[in-house]
């Protein structure tokens, strides 16, 4: 709920990005990559992002086609969906961009994570296996989140275990 407020005032930029930019990315990728970003049946998509990264591409068209590439496949991999919210504050202003959420447990900001990947990795290219990582383990962390939670929400059966159907 907390986030619907940013979808209502800034949803035309996610629009945009999910009719433009996601299209025309994974159009670019071939059929193999597609799949792993799209089913996500396979790891993060190391390599597609260091092409990206290793592109003569603009900064902001890298920074759309990351987060294009990491959104698509966050959300094939895990139950997040693509949303609005906030990338950072202070007490009288606020940054608002596009990002993940996991219910209302969570959102991860993104377009910032994207920018702070392109604006770092000309000097350490570590930080793309550290950005890997960590989307590996917020999709594996929020996955086990939302099953606990699910997992709690569900009244128990007032039958013993030996009644239930197989």
């Amino acid at each position: 709920m907390w986030l619907d407020s940013y979808n209502e005032q800034f949803g035309k930029r996610l629009e945009e990005l999910l009719e433009k930019v996601v299209p025309e990315t994974l159009g670019e990728l071939t059929p193999d990559q597609q799949k792993q970003v799209t089913e996500g049946s396979q790891e993060f998509p190391f390599e597609i992002v260091l092409d990206i990264l290793t592109s003569k591409r603009s900064y902001e068209d890298k920074v759309y086609r990351i987060l294009a590439i990491t959104g698509t496949w966050l959300n094939a991999t895990s139950p997040s969906e693509w949303s609005m919210g906030p990338l950072s504050g202070t007490e009288y202003s606020e940054r608002v961009g596009i990002g993940i959420r996991w219910g209302e447990i969570s959102f991860s900001p993104l377009s910032s994570i994207a920018e702070d990947l392109v604006d770092t990795y000309h000097i350490w290219p570590g930080v793309l296996m550290e950005f890997a990582h960590m989307q590996e383990d917020n999709r594996d962390y929020f996955c086990q989140r939302i099953r606990e939670i699910n997992d709690a929400s569900k009244p128990e059966s007032p039958l013993p275990p030996e009644h239930h159907a197989p």
